[in-house]
């Protein structure tokens, strides 16, 4: 059994279009830190990526539950036209129908893209020029949800699109990723800021880039930190308070003094293991 179909089969989920729900906690901090006003998701699906974009910064965010008061603009693109109910329309503001590569050339231009699942569909030099004309309708920030390695399928659903026609590795996103988390080495959830990858693809050298720069909100702040730590990633969390306390007007908070004491006795514990 390959990396990935034991990664599927202990989730008990079926692939494409309901795609892996591990990256989903990832994906909301990534939300949380770009706060984009405009969302392309390429590969709809079921919708799951448009409902998360919606309820995060539209609803937790911005506070709009109601329909008529959201502001956020969410368009997607679909290939396959089966794949679309009553329940899009409702979380959508517009979805183009067509093959993605093709569709893109139709839209505008949105501060974040999500690739849901979408590259591993393509060949791998299809894959990079498609990306290429993904950044060039990015504002500012990318997400990838791609698998890792091996995850062998064919068309499903009676939709050929489905087919998987190349395979991921970390490696190849390494140089120009902004952060990143990766679920037992056989799927990741990517983000990248748009001139960071297009400086790559000029062959420009660039010094690593900070996981992701700072928000102008304490409480994001304090949210991603939190995240951090739940993933043992203290380093990087000490790191990341450091810069917090050399950026005014940031606020010595309650939060923030209970927080540096978490992060320094998870310090002490690492040091002693």
């Amino acid at each position: 059994m390959s990396r990935a179909d034991a990664l599927v089969q202990r989730d008990n989920i079926q692939l494409m279009p309901y795609s892996q729900y591990i990256h989903l906690p990832t994906l909301f901090q990534f939300l949380r830190l770009t706060m984009p006003s405009s969302v392309l998701d390429v590969g709809v699906g079921s919708g799951k990526m448009g409902f998360v974009a919606r309820d995060v910064l539209d609803i937790f965010m911005g506070g709009k539950y109601k329909k008529e008061d959201w502001t956020c603009r969410i368009d997607g693109i679909e290939a396959f036209p089966d794949y679309i109910q009553p329940h899009h329309h409702e979380i959508y503001n517009n979805i183009y129908l067509g093959d993605a590569y093709h569709a893109l050339d139709t839209v505008g231009s949105y501060d974040l893209i999500i690739l849901g699942d979408v590259l591993e569909h393509f060949e791998k030099e299809k894959a990079w020029r498609f990306l290429d004309k993904c950044a060039q309708h990015c504002n500012e920030f990318l997400i990838i949800n791609i698998p890792l390695g091996e995850w062998d399928q064919a068309a499903l659903f009676g939709n050929c699109y489905e087919e998987h026609l190349s395979t991921g590795d970390i490696s190849e996103f390494e140089p120009f990723i902004t952060d990143k988390r990766v679920f037992s080495g056989a799927y990741a959830c990517l983000l990248i800021k748009k001139e960071r990858y297009i400086s790559f693809r000029r062959g420009e050298e660039r010094e690593p880039a900070a996981p992701c720069e700072l928000t102008a909100d304490i409480q994001q702040e304090l949210a991603y930190i939190t995240v951090l730590i739940n993933e043992n990633r203290i380093q990087e969390a000490m790191e990341r308070v450091k810069k917090i306390a050399e950026v005014a007007p940031f606020p010595q908070s309650v939060e923030m003094r209970l927080l540096i004491e978490q992060l320094e006795e998870l310090g002490k514990k690492l040091y002693l293991l």
